[in-house]
């Protein structure tokens, strides 16, 4: 999907609906307002994402389970966050081990952002979850 070259960022939208249920009047549903963003937020405040923590997530896009292999990073206070397109937190953990296997039988088929998180460093990539 390509985006219209003329909207910027902090534009606002606004949308209603008139629903028709055989003959009768409409319906007329709220309004809905969308502000569009440059960037959507990457969840983590205060860290530096320019800086690569160095992570592979496998296989990609996933159906059953994902491998995160984290390599030569301290994982004190280390975290792995999974969010939607939305931004919404769909999955959170502590990572103690370079190794972490996530069952995704569980999650809808979609796009989803993986988070790695350590020592003020962020990393994030892009997951597909199809069944």
């Amino acid at each position: 999907m390509k985006p219209y070259s003329f909207l910027n960022s902090g534009d606002v939208a606004s949308n209603r609906a008139a629903i028709y249920f055989d003959f009768n009047d409409p319906i007329i549903t709220n309004t809905v307002t969308n502000t569009f963003v440059a960037t959507l937020p990457t969840c983590f405040v205060g860290v530096n994402e320019s800086e690569k923590i160095g992570f592979n997530l496998y296989p990609n896009p996933s159906s059953q389970l994902l491998t995160i292999n984290i390599s030569d990073l301290d994982l004190t206070n280390a975290e792995l966050k999974m969010v939607d397109m939305l931004g919404k937190e769909i999955f959170k953990s502590k990572l103690n081990q370079n190794t972490t296997i996530i069952s995704t039988s569980e999650f809808a088929n979609g796009v989803y952002f993986i988070q790695v998180k350590a020592d003020n460093k962020l990393e994030t990539q892009k997951l597909l979850i199809q069944h």
